[in-house]
């Protein structure tokens, strides 16, 4: 696998314009292919597939290594991405094979993405887009909402939220007729977020809330988790800690296991973490955050990570170890282009050498966070910027400034406050009314249930009555029945008896002529014997008088 990443590698360097930089990035890519870990069995066998694959198969293949390289998300398997996903390109083009065109085109959008190179957001942006057509073209549908997430991230990060919500609203329509459930939930969490990014607290909320819903009626507990922390994140950017803890703890609740493991190395726990952590640091619960310190990476490119574990640090009074997070953090988001942030870390940067009395160290980098957010018009920021020049004044003792910036803190905070008081109390009015909607339909389900007993109850009473109807019907239908085969039983006995009594009295009348014959012929034989008797004595006369 080495050498054929060597070969690829010097391919493609050697492609470059200048020489100086041909030979430097050849000798890093060299170094890092032979200290390269061994990669999945999928890169392996995709290496192995690509010599002898041609047209399509080869398109298909050099999309895949491109992809496969996306995922580690490393500098340099960004580079061998991109060399992949080049190739695939020029290819696709000249066999006109418009789905490996869309996917090197994603690819390419991707890989710029994940190089958090903000400058580079516009070509991105024309990478989707193009991939967008190229995938319709192909009627590849199941690649078209991918395509258009990866464009409303680009949006967002530019900050042109109407067109991002435009993007991810057409991506979560085409989810949900692909019966894609994962995605369109995390569509759903995203939009809610750009609608708060936008000010639109009710519809973020009610987003948030549906993403939830549906959330919940799946077996993913990452997707259940991924919904719960864009809730909890909307209420900590609303200024709702409690609320967003109790999110936090909903998170937990689905993965109890988390707190068993050190570091956690999922993305969405770790954001959840930090949610969590920052959450009990603006709750004061100081000891709660601290315990949460412990469960997460030693390294991690996140720019609220390094924020918090800096908060951390402060609280524990290690002021050089929150300094170094907080630097850390000013630098990457420099990289990334992320200004608002870098604002917020340069005056992070600023308050701790306060505490260090390094007054001017306090003074550059709060002049550093005062410049970037006048320049990017973000007025919190500004606020907490002139806040750390007014307390770093008062403790040189320069009273005059500490007049100044007293008077424009009060000016910044006056016109923020109403504008902070609005947004929590737009987002607790929006939580407390769709909680009352909640408490009307669970007093409506709940009379429902009722009425349904009482109908089920009125169904089993109707159902006894019919039955006892039926049994009755049934009895009375045997009564008759045993009534009438009574009737007939007795009819047929009367008649037996009938003619048993005929039978009778004609056994009678042969009984009484048979006697009859028995007298007569007892006399005829009592006559024959008086007659014999009568004989004898008559025939002794005759014969004696003979």
């Amino acid at each position: 696998m080495k050498k054929q990443v060597q070969f690829l590698l010097i391919n493609f360097f050697f492609k470059t314009s200048k020489t100086i930089m041909k030979i430097i990035l050849l000798g890093f890519f060299i170094f890092f292919a032979n200290t390269l870990p061994a990669q999945n069995t999928k890169i392996e066998s995709l290496l192995k597939a690509l010599p002898p694959a041609k047209d399509t198969q080869r398109i298909f293949i050099l999309n895949e290594l491109s992809s496969a390289y996306l995922k580690i998300k490393s500098a340099e398997t960004l580079a061998l991405a991109k060399s992949y996903a080049d190739e695939a390109l020029l290819l696709s083009k000249s066999n006109k094979f418009y789905k490996g065109v869309g996917a090197a085109q994603y690819n390419l959008g991707t890989i710029i993405l994940n190089s958090n190179d903000v400058k580079k957001q516009a070509k991105a942006l024309q990478y989707f887009q193009a991939a967008i057509d190229n995938f319709k073209q192909s009627e590849s549908a199941d690649k078209i909402p991918l395509c258009m997430r990866s464009v409303a991230s680009c949006y967002h990060h530019m900050g042109a939220l109407d067109k991002a919500i435009q993007y991810t609203d057409s991506a979560k329509r085409l989810y949900l007729q692909l019966k894609d459930t994962i995605n369109f939930i995390n569509s759903l969490s995203f939009e809610g977020h750009c609608y708060f990014d936008l000010g639109n607290y009710k519809i973020a909320y009610a987003l948030g809330m549906d993403a939830w819903k549906h959330a919940q009626n799946t077996k993913d507990t990452l997707c259940r988790m991924t919904a719960l922390a864009h809730l909890a994140y909307l209420f900590m950017g609303a200024g709702l800690p409690a609320t967003a803890l109790d999110y936090y703890n909903m998170i937990i609740a689905y993965e109890p296991s988390v707190f068993q493991h050190k570091p956690i190395k999922h993305s969405i726990l770790i954001w959840s973490l930090i949610i969590g952590g920052e959450a009990y640091l603006q709750l004061k619960q100081f000891d709660a955050a601290f315990n949460l310190m412990q469960y997460l990476p030693p390294d991690n490119t996140d720019s609220d990570y390094n924020l918090f574990l800096g908060r951390i640090q402060v609280w524990q009074k290690q002021y050089e170890k929150a300094l170094s997070y907080y630097k850390r953090g000013f630098q990457l988001d420099y990289k990334n282009g992320l200004e608002i942030s870098r604002s917020r870390y340069a005056n992070e940067i600023a308050r701790t050498y306060l505490l260090l009395q390094k007054f001017d160290s306090v003074k550059l980098y709060a002049t550093k966070s005062l410049s970037i957010a006048e320049r990017v018009n973000a007025l919190v920021e500004k606020k907490n910027a002139v806040e750390t020049f007014s307390d770093l004044y008062v403790q040189t003792k320069n009273y005059e400034q500490v007049y100044h910036y007293s008077q424009w803190y009060k000016m910044l905070n006056d016109s923020l406050a109403p504008e902070e008081y609005r947004q929590k109390m737009a987002l607790v009015q929006v939580k407390n009314e769709l909680e009352n909607q909640k408490q009307r339909g669970l007093v409506l389900t709940q009379q429902n249930k009722i009425k349904e007993q009482q109908l089920s109850k009125e169904a089993l009473l109707k159902n006894f009555l019919l039955v006892g109807v039926g049994l009755l019907l049934l009895f009375g239908g045997l009564v008759v029945r045993n009534n009438r085969h009574k009737q007939r039983v007795n009819l047929l006995l009367q008649q037996q008896k009938e003619e048993i009594q005929k039978t009778l009295n004609q056994l009678k009348s042969a009984q009484s002529q048979l006697i009859q014959s028995v007298k007569m012929a007892s006399l005829g034989e009592l006559t024959a014997g008086i007659a014999h008797e009568i004989q004898n004595p008559l025939n002794f006369v005759n014969n004696f008088s003979e």
